[in-house]
């Protein structure tokens, strides 16, 4: 999970839950603005960069999602570039 300033994160349950929540919906967010076909890998992608164990190599993954949805949808990459400043 790609996350700055994780040790600031209280370990309860609840902010875990919270934490997944906003995962969640930002995916959402993210593939609603795609194209079914697109948005399968998309979500792999995204999936696969949140579990990265280096913050460099997933953030560096992250921003070549952006790029990318910048060339298909820049609400999506908006939606993406949001949730990036948001962690």
């Amino acid at each position: 999970m790609v996350v700055r300033d994780y040790q600031d994160v209280e370990g309860s349950l609840w902010e875990r839950l919270l934490h997944q929540r906003c995962i969640v919906h930002k995916l959402r967010n993210i593939v609603n603005h795609l194209p079914s076909i697109v948005a399968v890998r998309q979500k792999r992608r995204f999936n696969r960069a949140l579990e990265m164990t280096r913050l460099d190599e997933a953030e560096k993954e992250l921003k070549s999602m952006e790029r990318w949805l910048k060339s298909i949808n820049q609400s999506a990459a908006a939606s993406l570039q949001k949730g990036m400043l948001n962690c």
